[in-house]
């Protein structure tokens, strides 16, 4: 489990996280900073003159390290991306950096080894179409070689259901959220020297999501899921956001900010065996409560 810290002005959110970590809890201007921040990482947003001039710190950390592009990947993913502009394969696409892990090892196959000489003999095509108007000055004409880059800006990507092309918005919630968590984990599980980071947005979970969320076990990929919780999941998993941060994987933060609190709840075992019963029922209005 790593430490993980969004700090945006004076304002911060900290908490344990594995692989995955629902953030729940009706606080939604603490959980905003944390797409906030990692969309300012996205688009490499330095401090504002505002920040720099009122000393306020915007960062995150991993383990109370701040976070570089050397050493983490951050994605923000919600049902309603322009996936059009994923299939452009542009620079920060989620697609591209699934394509280039799953096509790393294609210069080794046979049929790439006869086609990239096909494509440099075609340079010889090219340059006898162009070359046959003037004798005395010719052009020379080299395509370039044929790598994973360039295979990239070759191909156009669609999408495929049941083998007939379909368009990304007429797939359902589960089968677009599904299809991003498995590029994720692919992307993740290629490059272990870095951590990932993906927040995750949407109303609402089913068994698609969940399963596949639960078949996750890279260790340097995490998961946070903004959304209403699931029926069956552990607590270690939850962090929630009210008044304050609790993370339900820290014993010492539920005893101390919620047993200690109320005389009903005698010990650490009952307020987690309530917690428990609460989230199962969906009785968020009685977590508040007790918060």
């Amino acid at each position: 489990m790593k430490k993980l810290t969004f700090q945006l002005h004076h304002d911060y959110v900290e908490f344990g996280a594995g692989v995955k970590k629902y953030l729940l809890g009706s606080n939604q201007l603490k959980k905003q900073i944390i797409p906030t921040l990692m969309n300012m990482y996205i688009n490499k947003l330095d401090d504002s003159d505002y920040s720099e001039d009122n000393n306020l710190k915007n960062y995150i950390k991993v383990d109370d390290n701040e976070i570089t592009k050397r050493n983490t990947n951050l994605f923000i993913i919600h049902p309603y991306i322009n996936f059009n502009e994923e299939l452009k394969l542009k620079r920060n696409s989620v697609l591209k950096r699934y394509l280039e892990v799953k096509l790393k090892d294609i210069e080794l196959d046979e049929e790439y080894t006869t086609l990239s000489i096909l494509f440099q003999d075609f340079s010889e095509v090219i340059n006898s179409y162009v070359n046959s108007i003037n004798k005395d000055i010719n052009f020379d004409i080299q395509l370039p070689e044929l790598t994973i880059k360039q295979i990239l800006k070759l191909v156009e990507p669609r999408i495929l259901k049941d083998e007939i092309s379909i368009h990304f918005d007429e797939l359902k919630i589960n089968e677009k959220m599904t299809l991003w968590i498995e590029m994720l984990s692919t992307i993740a599980k290629d490059n272990l020297n870095k951590t990932h980071i993906c927040y995750i947005k949407m109303v609402k979970t089913n068994e698609d999501i969940i399963s596949q969320l639960n078949k996750l076990n890279s260790p340097n990929l995490i998961i946070l899921i903004d959304t209403t919780p699931p029926v069956n999941i552990n607590l270690e998993h939850i962090v929630y956001l009210k008044d304050e941060v609790i993370d339900f994987a820290d014993d010492n933060q539920i005893y101390e900010k919620i047993t200690l609190q109320h005389s009903d709840l005698i010990d650490l075992k009952t307020t987690k065996t309530e917690l428990k019963s609460y989230i199962k029922e969906q009785k968020t209005a009685k977590i508040e409560a007790i918060l």
